[in-house]
């Protein structure tokens, strides 16, 4: 007994020997210097340097919290008080660790999650970076400040989650009101923010459009153009962050098939949209795309890449050719560049992982990656597959974006993205169970695309910027069709290949002459490579036959040259001109553009514009051969030139208040160059075209560039932009779309719907603090789509559809219609987020015509139908 009590009073002095010792470790007399330092890096510099040991929740903790903590010749216990007054903590010492707590717990008290914003401000002409910004939360309490430093980088901490409005002010400037900005408890809000020059810096501004949230990223666009935010490519119902499938809701824009997302702008075909990212023209990056084509069944594009894009339904600034319809000018954001974050998302869609974050914080550079996988094709892997008898779409995609700031020589990025899509089908070796005659096929088909590009961007003075970019695209379609017969036995029905690859150059050089005047001017070439390889069976012959096999290299020069200038407060005037030169038919189109802008007041502007436009068609179509019955073939038309279009627009925008308002336009569009089939007998013109399979017709043959068309319409829009938990959107169009023969004829496209119509509208919700119910949903009404009357007898006696051309496309589905509905929840946690997405197109199941066709199997007139229900479900996790 005696010996435990003596050992027990060593124990006791040992102890508290090592607690004064560790108490004299605190009074110790050190010096720091942490200049806005994460507090994780300060804590461990202490354990190294000075052998202070802590203990601490990084739940409740801000780890990453920046603090600037300079002190010499102090003890150590006075570096760590003024450590956790910084940090709102408290210590305590435990035995050799130093315990450090929250002053306030987050969940006993309630504490509001809060984020970090910081970006960029610069001058909208120039890209100037602009010191001395003041930045403004205007939605706290009390309201938070902050001002751009030397290099026009800002930083607001502690600023509470949830929608957030920020205000920008800067002398000589227009005010800019960046409006219900979603801030989240764990991804940073990185901005680059963009403020206009005032017109007379010396005087007072009258008008200012600094809350017009849908104006266009591209200053020298003045009409038919917005922008769009990556939360409205989720927001809208039926949207599933496609930028394509978001944009079928806006005015003018149609959807051209209700599975893809092919859209129709202004009775435009398809294929007339141009895709560009980082400012150069890309491959169709939509999975399970067409020859031709620019839409597919699933966007490559993930929003958890994509920064605020434009996208533009008519009359082009100079600078964009090779368009004819509409375009889509992407734009990455750069990677977190003090920070690193990841987000996961596991839906029906796919299955995608991200991560971004710095390379060095010293340095400014930053990675972001995104990966997705096709959710069905895992659970295929695993037995499990939710296509029933359908072959199960399999596709992944990787899209990057590597930014890398110098000191002297500007800013470098690498960018791309590559997608990889296919199904196989497997015909059933049972006749018993075929319906159709293409229920005897097996087929494998696979699409894949790949865009890579590096852009420098170097400002030469504080006027001039210089944007360099070059860039590689690729594009494969395969295509390998067999039949059985009675007896199961394979035979080949068709072997298709189409390889197209271009590598492109894009020079762009800006220079702001003044507060009131900007020129621009840039050159891009294009080296065009293709390889076409397709045969298939011809019913009329009862053999293989080659429909094309051609292996060109062509190139596309372009020039252009734009100028803006603001004649007085009210008036506004952009002009320029773009020039082509595509090398396989020695085109050269000359195409001058004009805008004017007239701002009334401060709720009343008109806006008018004017430009020529072009766009190559699909190569296919230039060496397109057609065996006949006798033997003879039909040549290539390689001779023909771009198909070209004069639009005319006039638009008027009413602004009842600042997230209300009113736009009204109406166009006219003369389509000519326009490649149509010389024999009388047959109406085709490619304005009817989706893609480049007109070639696969018994119709294809000479073509020339004899062929005109014309769209005209008027489109309206009210738009109540979010605010106050809530949006709505509608828009409706009135239009024609018509084409004309050899004979000058005019007939309408396949694409007139006459008519398109959509209501949405949203409302979020809080539920408790920091989650939040999010409803959307949608109201569609299209006119039908357009088809020509069958010869029905004729059809069933040659066995393939016989149309009265004399009557083409004069028929038309009935009007579709579909309601779609989503939901959102969002749950803000300090350390991660989770988001749960549903979304349901068409909620009512309706079923619409697609169109009236000659059905083969049954030799029969027949009706197909578009699809009805579709669901999907969403899960994703920030952290």
């Amino acid at each position: 007994m005696e010996k435990k009590f003596w050992r027990s009073i060593v124990f006791m002095g040992l102890l508290c020997l090592n607690q004064m010792t560790f108490a004299q470790n605190l009074r110790q007399i050190i010096s720091v210097d942490y200049n806005h330092k994460p507090l994780k890096e300060i804590l461990d510099d202490l354990r190294v340097k000075h052998g202070i040991q802590f203990s601490y929740d990084e739940s409740q903790i801000p780890v990453d919290k920046k603090l600037t903590v300079k002190i010499a010749i102090m003890p150590v216990h006075y570096i760590l008080d003024e450590i956790c007054n910084q940090s709102n903590l408290k210590w305590q010492q435990v035995s050799k660790n130093i315990v450090l707590k929250p002053l306030v717990s987050p969940v006993s008290k309630g504490k509001k999650l809060s984020q970090t914003i910081r970006g960029k401000v610069v001058d909208k002409e120039s890209k100037e970076p602009l010191i001395g910004v003041s930045v403004s939360v205007l939605s706290t309490e009390p309201m938070k400040t902050g001002v751009t430093d030397q290099n026009g980088e800002f930083r607001l901490d502690d600023v509470a989650i949830g929608r957030q409005d920020l205000a920008f002010s800067y002398m000589g400037f227009e005010k800019l009101i960046l409006q219900q900005l979603l801030v989240g408890s764990v991804k940073e809000l990185v901005l680059t923010v963009e403020m206009v020059e005032k017109y007379n810096s010396l005087g007072e501004v009258v008008v200012s459009a600094g809350i017009n949230r849908e104006a266009p990223l591209n200053e020298m666009a003045m009409i038919s153009a917005r922008s769009f935010t990556v939360e409205e490519t989720s927001r809208y119902a039926a949207g599933n962050f496609d930028p394509a499938r978001m944009a079928q809701n806006f005015a003018g824009v149609t959807i051209g098939d209700d599975v893809g997302n092919e859209i129709v702008i202004r009775g435009n075909s398809p294929k007339g949209l141009l895709w560009r990212l980082e400012g150069i023209e890309i491959s169709n990056p939509n999975h399970f795309g067409e020859e031709g084509s620019s839409a597919g069944g699933i966007s490559m594009i993930s929003s958890n890449v994509l920064s605020t894009s434009d996208f533009y339904t008519g009359a082009f600034p100079a600078e964009y050719g090779n368009a004819l319809s509409g375009v889509f000018d992407l734009q990455f954001r750069k990677g977190n560049s003090e920070k690193r974050e990841h987000a996961f998302m596991l839906g029906i869609l796919g299955t995608e992982f991200s991560m971004e974050g710095p390379f060095s914080k010293q340095s400014g550079a930053s990675y972001l990656f995104n990966y997705r996988y096709s959710t069905l094709a895992l659970l295929e892997k695993i037995g499990v597959n939710p296509a029933g008898d359908n072959p199960t779409p399999k596709y992944q995609d990787l899209a990057f974006n590597i930014h890398m700031p110098t000191k002297k020589s500007g800013s470098f990025s690498l960018f791309g993205i590559l997608g990889y899509s296919y199904q196989h089908g497997i015909a059933e070796k049972d006749s018993l169970k075929w319906d159709s005659y293409q229920d005897k096929f097996n087929r494998r088909n696979s699409y894949t695309s790949a865009s890579m590009g590096i852009k420098h961007l170097t400002m030469i003075n504080s006027r001039t910027y210089l944007k360099n970019i070059i860039s590689a695209s690729y594009s494969n379609i395969i295509d390998n069709a067999d039949t059985l017969d009675t007896d199961y036995q394979l035979n080949i029905y068709g072997r298709d290949r189409f390889n197209n690859s271009a590598f492109r150059y894009s020079g762009l050089l800006n220079y702001k002459v003044s507060n009131n005047s900007t020129i621009r001017t840039g050159l891009m070439a294009s080296l065009i490579n293709f390889d076409f390889k397709s045969m298939s069976y011809k019913k009329n012959l009862g053999k293989l036959s080659e429909y094309i096999d051609e292996k060109q290299s062509t190139y596309l020069l372009e020039g252009y040259g734009q100028w803006k200038y603001q004649m007085n407060e009210k008036l506004n005037l952009n002009t320029g001109v773009h020039i082509s030169y595509f090398g396989l038919s020695n085109d050269i189109s000359i195409e001058p553009r004009v805008g004017l802008g007239y701002l009334h007041n401060s709720k009343n502007s008109f806006n008018l514009a004017l430009g020529i436009h072009s766009r190559i068609e699909p190569l296919a179509l230039y060496y397109g051969k057609n065996e006949l019955a006798d033997g003879s073939v039909n040549t290539t038309n390689e001779n023909l030139r771009t198909t070209k279009a004069l639009h005319l627009i006039a638009g008027y925008q009413h602004s009842f208040t600042n997230n209300l308002k009113l736009k009204l336009e109406t166009y006219y569009q003369y389509l000519y160059d326009v490649p149509i089939t010389t024999d009388p007998a047959v109406n085709f013109s490619a304005l009817n075209m989706r893609d480049a399979y007109f070639i696969y017709s018994r119709n294809y043959g000479e073509l020339s560039n004899k062929g005109k068309g014309r769209n005209y319409g008027i489109e309206i829009t009210l738009e109540r932009m979010f605010a106050n938990s809530y949006y709505f959107l509608l828009t409706s169009s009135v239009y024609k779309s018509d084409f004309a023969n050899i004979r000058n004829q005019y007939f309408p496209t396949v694409f007139s719907g006459d008519f398109s119509t959509n209501f949405l509208f949203g409302k979020e919700v809080k539920v408790g603090r920091k989650n939040v119910l999010a409803f959307n949903g949608k109201v569609l009404l299209n006119g039908g789509r357009r088809y020509s009357p069958l010869n029905t007898q004729e059809s069933i006696k040659n066995d393939y559809p016989v149309y009265y051309e004399e009557q083409v496309n004069s028929l038309q589905a009935p009007v579709y219609s579909r309601i779609d509905m989503s939901l959102r929840y969002r749950v803000d946690n300090p350390k991660i987020t989770h988001t749960l997405y549903l979304d349901v197109q068409n909620v009512l199941n309706k079923s619409n015509v697609r169109e009236i066709y000659y059905n083969g199997d049954k030799k029969e007139i027949d009706t197909l139908l578009y699809t009805g229900i579709i669901p999907t479900i969403n899960y994703k996790i920030e952290f």
